[in-house]
């Protein structure tokens, strides 16, 4: 109970609001993602394990179990794949990993900047994986830049995700 109030100081919340975001996120991360089989490996190990690989099978790898893990959590999850819960889902991947980002959404675009510190191939994973990702689920134009240790997304949106976004932000 002192860890939880501690928490709740730090973030400037009351210990409902606190145990409240631990709920969220246990329900909307950890149940799914334990269903599905995500384990935890340091990120050195994975990085290792990683480095080892060609370009091609980096890139296989990204286009199947990659895609796939991500969609499964989200489906799991009881939500749509879709691009606002995909997005909805990366916000809280970055968030519980602790990766540090970089995030803004305005009425033409949303963008995101993730600094992973893993190296060229971990970005070329990454990058795959979103690359993938975002022609499955959505029309839109994109970019995507990557290096040694950061990945920028830009994603833009058409008038109907423009429209939906409206709607749910009236809600």
């Amino acid at each position: 109970m002192s860890q939880l109030r501690a928490q709740s100081e730090e973030g400037s919340d009351s210990i409902n609001s606190t145990v409240n975001k631990i709920l969220r996120l246990y329900y909307s991360w950890y149940l799914p993602a334990q269903k599905v089989g995500l384990r935890y490996v340091h990120k050195d190990v994975l990085n290792g394990i990683v480095e080892y690989l060609t370009e091609d099978q980096i890139t296989k790898l990204a286009k199947g179990p990659g895609v796939n893990a991500f969609r499964s959590i989200i489906e799991m999850s009881g939500k749509e794949y879709s691009l606002e819960c995909v997005l909805d889902f990366m916000k809280t991947w970055l968030q519980v990993t602790a990766l540090p980002y970089w995030h803004e959404e305005n009425s033409t675009k949303i963008t995101y900047v993730i600094e992973h510190r893993m190296g060229k191939k971990w970005a070329l994973f990454l990058e795959k994986v979103l690359v993938n990702i975002i022609e499955q689920i959505s029309p839109n134009s994109y970019e995507l830049k990557s290096n040694e240790s950061t990945i920028r997304t830009v994603i833009y949106l058409d008038e109907k995700d423009k429209a939906q976004r409206r709607t749910r932000r009236a809600k």
